[in-house]
């Protein structure tokens, strides 16, 4: 079983292919027809230091903003990847390798 079908069943799709379709459709929606990127700048940030396992209140501290700020971002990632919670974007992202190094300011 490759990654993206593991990932699925992980996350309780039916299938890589209905994975596939959910992330291609929200991109989509997001992107219309630019090549921008799926997360803003703060987002991929939130996102990169949840992944390095952060607490929001650490997130927070390090990007000087409130945790509520955290939070609101996280449900940003959430709503963006079409996922149902935080964990479940963390892991669709570390999978994608949608955050990098970089992201860390």
């Amino acid at each position: 079983m490759n990654s993206l079908a593991l990932l699925s069943v992980i996350l309780g799709g039916s299938g890589e292919e209905d994975l596939e379709k959910r992330i291609s459709s929200n991109r989509r929606k997001h992107h219309a027809d630019t090549e921008k990127p799926i997360f803003t700048p703060r987002e991929s940030e939130v996102l990169y230091w949840a992944s390095m396992g952060k607490t929001y209140g650490e997130i927070a501290a390090i990007a000087s903003i409130s945790p509520s700020t955290v939070k609101f971002h996280m449900r940003n990632i959430v709503v963006k990847l079409g996922v149902s919670n935080a964990r479940q974007a963390i892991r669709l992202g570390v999978e994608l390798g949608l955050m990098t190094p970089s992201a860390a300011r």
